[in-house]
């Protein structure tokens, strides 16, 4: 009952109770009580109790490492989730695709992206099944660390398995190599989507198109978000400036122009932080006549002025040798 009721602490304090009792304790009550620490997030103590069930040689079954892994995986302890998953094919425990996946995600949470590859070469090696969660949680966790070569690999592994792929493992997928400059190899992970008739989300559309934007591919940049536009896919302020943010950080003024002209014509809220990512990106594109046209524009669209709009429009100025003008708004900044 304490258990169920995650009262964890209330739950271990019956256990000297028990033992000095007449009652022999048993797997069914050690597995509750290792559930009740998985829940209360003390993965010490869940070890604490398997090392009680060894030596009072008490069986340990599934439901046993599965609660242990899980607890270690919540706390990120990797190291001790594996070496769990040593022991339970040592006791000769078969090992189910839901244990393991909390021994990946153990990886996942403390930054060890070998483990999770060790762990799901090791499933693909056994009788048990890797679903899209292994995988899933496997490309998180090589995400974590910056290691998108590996995704891409376990992406290009699951096309040749039977493994249903689902939006949630293909959207990681896009979003661990959005930065990697291999925007040819995010497309196709994109484009799987669409070939398994899975409808890609806002998430997947903005890191698809983010990975065009740096790889400087407008054309196709602007092409997903045409179809992210005319399709299903909500599109958000959000997604649009992390675009035009893109846009800033390389001077691509014409595209940073033509987002904004996008989210106008669908009628997407245009707020002061993707106005002044896009003077900024014409400032950086040395166009501070245009910078100043879209700085003017946001009054009269009661776009609130703060420093950032004051700042990138000084900046285009200033870049432009603009002095008197940068001074201006200086002067309308005080």
């Amino acid at each position: 009952a304490c258990e169920k009721a995650a009262m964890w602490q209330e739950a271990i304090q019956f256990l000297p109770v028990i033992v000095q009792s007449s009652v022999r304790l048993n797997t069914i009550t050690f597995n509750a009580l290792i559930s009740a620490c998985e829940k209360g997030g003390n993965w010490e103590k869940s070890l604490h109790f398997i090392r009680a069930m060894t030596q009072s040689i008490v069986e340990l079954d599934k439901i046993t490492f599965s609660a242990a892994i899980s607890a270690c995986a919540n706390a990120g302890e990797w190291e001790r989730a594996m070496h769990l998953c040593t022991v339970m094919t040592e006791s000769a425990v078969q090992s189910e695709t839901i244990t393991l996946n909390a021994a990946i995600s153990a990886c996942k949470n403390g930054h060890a992206w070998e483990g999770a590859m060790q762990l799901l070469s090791e499933m693909a090696r056994s009788t048990v099944e890797c679903d899209s969660a292994s995988f899933t949680i496997s490309v998180d966790a090589c995400e974590k660390s910056g290691k998108w070569d590996r995704a891409l690999q376990l992406f290009m592994m699951t096309l040749q398995t039977q493994v249903k792929l689902d939006s949630i493992f293909v959207t990681s997928v896009i979003s661990a190599c959005e930065t990697s400059g291999e925007w040819m190899k995010v497309l196709q992970a994109f484009g799987a989507m669409a070939a398994c008739q899975l409808q890609p989300d806002a998430v997947a559309s903005s890191a698809a198109i983010n990975s065009c934007v740096r790889a400087h591919e407008w054309p196709k940049a602007l092409q997903l978000f045409h179809e992210m536009t005319h399709g299903r896919v909500e599109s958000n302020t959000i997604a649009f400036g992390a675009a035009i943010n893109a846009c800033e950080k390389d001077g691509c003024w014409l595209m940073s122009l033509e987002l904004l002209r996008l989210m106008a014509s669908i009628k997407v809220e245009t707020n002061n932080i993707s106005l002044s990512a896009s003077i900024s990106s014409c400032g950086n594109g040395d166009r501070w006549e245009v910078a100043l046209h879209l700085f003017h524009s946001m009054k009269p669209h009661e776009i609130q002025l703060d420093t950032i709009s004051y700042s990138a429009a000084i900046s285009a100025c200033e870049k432009g040798s603009e002095w008197v003008k940068a001074l201006q708004l200086v002067s309308e900044m005080a």
